[in-house]
């Protein structure tokens, strides 16, 4: 799960690479190292809900305007969102909330610990 709000705690709770909880199946996808995300929160609305399960993946490449998974790492401690990323200038990201409620987040380059696009949202109909 992963804050769609302000960044939240992240943790891989000790699972080594490829391991999971559950597990989604995407023939189209194939990125070894793709993983899926649960939203949590209300601030990418309306474009995503809480509940969403988005597929992010890491081999592909991210633009300004593409909606990522940010880790952010700062004084030791990882946190975690989603959000819109804009590359405004070489020193930080943008990011942004689809929901204007939620203020913009100016993060320097150097705290991203990661940066990966999503690229497919999986609905329950």
């Amino acid at each position: 799960k992963v804050a769609a709000g302000y960044p939240s705690d992240f943790t891989d709770k000790g699972y080594p690479v490829g391991v999971a909880d559950d597990y989604v199946s995407m023939p189209d996808i194939n990125d070894l190292n793709a993983f899926a995300i649960t939203v949590v929160g209300d601030s990418m609305e309306p474009r995503f809900n809480e509940g969403d399960v988005l597929i992010i993946s890491p081999a592909e490449a991210v633009a300004s305007g593409d909606v990522c998974f940010v880790r952010i790492d700062r004084d030791g401690m990882s946190v975690s969102t989603i959000k819109q990323v804009w590359f405004d200038d070489e020193k930080s990201v943008r990011l942004e909330s689809l929901n204007r409620r939620y203020a913009s987040q100016i993060v320097p380059r150097e705290s991203i610990g990661g940066m990966y696009r999503a690229v497919r949202r999986l609905e329950k109909l």
